[in-house]
C-alpha cells in the first residue's frame, strides 16, 4: 500500500504501541471487532456480486469507467482495513 503522510502513520504507530497488550488483545478478539471483520468481508462479496450483476455499468463507457473506479477504490479501502486487522491479530503490526 502506498502510504501518505509518514507523520500520520508515525502517530498511529505511537498510539497503537501505547495501548497495553491486554487491551489490544481484548479489542482484537471482541465480538464487535469480529462483527466488523465479517461486515467488511461481506461488503467485498457484495461488490463482487454487484459487478457480476452489471450494477457498475453506466450509459456511457466514461460513466462505466468512473463507477468501476469508485467501486474498486472502495474495495481497496476495505481490503486495507482487513489487512490492518489481520496484521494486528497476528501481532505483526508495526513490527519492523
Amino acid at each position: 500500500m502506498n502510504r501518505g503522510s509518514s507523520e500520520l502513520y508515525d502517530l498511529a504507530e505511537e498510539a497503537f504501541k501505547s495501548v497495553p497488550e491486554s487491551e489490544k488483545e481484548a479489542w482484537l478478539k471482541s465480538p464487535i471487532t469480529r462483527s466488523l471483520r465479517y461486515t467488511l468481508m461481506g461488503d467485498i462479496i457484495g461488490f463482487h456480486e454487484s459487478w457480476q450483476n452489471g450494477n457498475f455499468t453506466g450509459p456511457s463507457s466514461d460513466e462505466t469507467a468512473q463507477l468501476n473506479a469508485r467501486a474498486l477504490g472502495s474495495v481497496n479501502a476495505v481490503e486495507d482495513i482487513l489487512a490492518w486487522l489481520d496484521d494486528a491479530l497476528a501481532g505483526d503490526l508495526y513490527n519492523d
